[in-house]
């Protein structure tokens, strides 16, 4: 009998993995919303119009009809074999696959067109990206990603036998975290060519990659770039909903929608439910390595009342 006892008490315990999944869950939730807020047109056309040289001059609300439908996480495509024009990356597909390297995801992926008389489409990539150093460049990421979608164009808008229809590619990265070395800066990385010996004057298109990596101001939410400053404030898990409709407004002129307004709103709940589990479970490892109430309160910033809700839910 004390065994079953015993069997049923460790089968209540939830696993590491459970654990992880659990606390997982609502940071996906997180990053969906994020990416949900950075895919709406209105956001995009801001970002748009301060990092892509084809845009310069152009307002936000001019360049929304030009962008088509956003696309986040749908299909998945598989360079070097046989495609479908409707299966290769045209602004519906998302995920990247070559046989032995993994799957790549492409957060947010779109077309758009600049200019008038003879428009230029240009193949758009908006990354999120929550962790600066995840043990690699960053910067040599987001130029792998910028490849990918350069090959991906063969067959949908170029031929091997004439790569002169290949359109120009972005990859523009969000950084969320960078670090203070880094916060409040916007570096592009693009090809530019040197001449090591010798006058080649012959006009070529070289132009046809861009690595943007914006770095968001964490410290103050406050830049003298605006869009640093907009995308800081309204991405911030710091600021409650009405906070940053309000500086949004009146410091960047930037008006969300009510899509972003939705998803702005359920995020800026979401964060303080993490920052709540995290609390909680803080509170529980002093509990179990036995400190007092006296210095978990100092600790961990809070009142006996939420040590007691802790203890209780043990």
């Amino acid at each position: 009998m004390k065994e079953l006892k015993l069997i049923k008490k460790v089968a209540k315990v939830p696993t590491l993995l459970a654990r992880k999944i659990k606390a997982a869950g609502k940071k996906i939730q997180y990053n969906n919303h994020i990416l949900n807020i950075l895919k709406d047109k209105t956001v995009l056309a801001y970002i748009l119009s301060f990092v892509v040289s084809e845009f310069k001059g152009y307002t936000a609300e001019s360049i929304i009809e030009t962008i088509g439908e956003p696309k986040v996480h749908k299909v998945p495509v598989e360079p070097g074999m046989k495609r479908k024009r409707s299966e290769t990356i045209r602004g519906e597909s998302t995920d990247s696959i070559i046989p032995g390297e993994g799957m790549i995801f492409f957060d947010i992926l779109f077309t758009t067109y600049a200019g008038t008389k003879n428009p230029v489409k240009l193949y758009i990539n908006i990354e999120a990206q929550r962790k600066f150093s995840p043990g690699y460049d960053i910067v040599t990421r987001a130029i792998v990603y910028g490849a990918r979608m350069i090959s991906e164009q063969i067959e949908a808008e170029a031929v091997t036998s004439n790569y002169d229809n290949v359109k120009k590619v972005y990859s523009i990265w969000l950084c969320l975290n960078a670090p203070k070395s880094v916060q409040d800066s916007i570096i592009e990385y693009s090809i530019k060519p040197e001449a090591l010996h010798g006058n080649y004057s012959k006009a070529s298109r070289y132009d046809i990659m861009s690595v943007i990596i914006v770095c968001l101001n964490n410290n103050t939410l406050d830049s003298k770039n605006k869009l640093i400053g907009m995308l800081s404030n309204l991405l911030s898990p710091r600021l409650d909903f009405e906070e940053k409709k309000k500086t949004l407004e009146s410091s960047y002129g930037f008006k969300m929608s009510k899509e972003v307004e939705a998803e702005a709103n359920t995020m800026c709940n979401l964060a303080d439910e993490i920052e709540d589990e995290v609390i909680k479970n803080i509170i529980k490892n002093m509990i179990s390595d036995g400190l007092p109430d006296e210095k978990i309160m100092l600790y961990a910033n809070c009142d006996e009342d939420l040590i007691k809700s802790v203890r209780e839910t043990k």
